[in-house]
Parts: structure tokens; sequence; C-alpha cells
């Protein structure tokens, strides 16, 4: 696959990401941290679209999510699971925006 190829399924994978965000299918932190991982990944970074869904990785860094949870001690991470509905509630609105935009930006056409 050469790199504008690799570039666009890139695009198309974000896009992908920030619908399952919408629909919930995925978590607003872990879907967050797959956009920054593929954005991380293409030639133009600079795009301030980007802003917001880097801010929420960089916020959750220390929030156990996904196959993570299992290996912290149950209070700790009933203490942690408060602090990252929290902070989820804060953002959600705003994410989901934005998460409209990279769908706009990067959906294929016809999708």
């Amino acid at each position: 696959m050469d790199q504008n190829a690799a570039n666009f399924a890139r695009g198309q994978r974000i896009a992908l990401v920030a619908g399952w965000i919408i629909s919930g299918a995925i978590g607003i932190v872990e879907g967050c941290r797959e956009i920054v991982r593929l954005h991380w990944a293409l030639p133009e970074r600079d795009d301030n679209i980007f802003d917001l869904i880097e801010a929420v990785d960089s916020e959750t860094e220390d929030f156990p999510v996904g196959d993570l949870r299992h290996l912290w001690e149950s209070e700790a991470l009933a203490k942690k699971t408060l602090e990252i509905k929290a902070y989820i509630d804060q953002i959600r609105d705003e994410v989901i925006k934005n998460c409209q935009l990279l769908i706009e930006k990067y959906a294929p056409p016809d999708g």
C-alpha cells in the first residue's frame, strides 16, 4: 500500500472511530486514544480539528480503560471510575461535536 492509500485508510478509520464514539459503541477515552494514534500517523498533524481529541487523550492518560481495568485494585479502580465519569460528563457534548467534524472531513463521499 502506498503512503497516500495508507493515509486515506487512516482517515477512514478516524471517521469510523468517531462514529463509534457518537453511537456509544466505544468509550470516549478509548476512542480518543485511537483517533490520536491514527492522527499522529498522518502527515497533516497541525490540523486543529484534533485539538480537543488530543486534549482528552492527554487529560485521561492515567485513566484505566479496557483491558487495563482488571489490573487495578478494586478500591482504587472505583475511585478512578468516578473521576472518569465526571470528566466525561463535562466533555461529552464537545467531543461528539468534534467527532461529527472528523466524520465530515474523513468519511468516504458515499459513506
